[in-house]
């Protein structure tokens, strides 16, 4: 077996996906839309989410984010209220049913980490280390490239 990194990588992500998608889809949703889905429930614990949020975070256009809540809305997942301070804007929240399936998914999702966590045996806490120093690393050098691009 060859030791190329970005290929198992691929592999790797791509199974997990799947199977966190595979959750979502048992209750109806894509797996796009259980991540919106997942950021609202998250999100808003600490403040207003907005459709620019999702945009943002996720990198998708203005478009498909809307098309995407425009679904969660229809199947009364969430629901868009305004804001006091400007009603024109319209804040994204769970409904109860929206809150209920997030936890359910939730749940599944945390039995799929903890049962890969488990596979790692006594190597899990050095695996999750090196995991986030290698994130720490790569979130860094690409903040260090957008840097010098903007320089241009």
């Amino acid at each position: 077996m060859n030791d190329y990194l970005g290929p198992k990588l691929s592999v790797l992500s791509h199974i997990i996906r799947r199977r966190i998608d595979q959750a979502a889809e048992e209750y109806g949703l894509s797996g796009p839309q259980s991540r919106i889905l997942h950021y609202i429930a998250i999100e808003s614990q600490k403040r207003d989410v907005f459709q620019r949020d999702v945009e943002n975070v996720f990198h998708i256009r203005r478009s498909s984010v809307t098309s995407l809540v425009q679904q969660l809305e229809k199947n009364q997942l969430i629901e868009r209220v305004s804001v006091k301070r400007d009603a024109r804007l319209k804040k994204l929240v769970l409904s109860k049913k929206g809150q209920e399936v997030q936890n359910e998914i939730g749940k599944k999702i945390t039995d799929f980490e903890e049962s890969l966590l488990d596979l790692l045996k006594e190597n899990k806490d050095s695996f999750i280390h090196q995991l986030n120093e290698l994130i720490e690393a790569l979130v860094e050098q690409e903040i260090k490239t957008d840097e010098e691009e903007h320089d241009d």
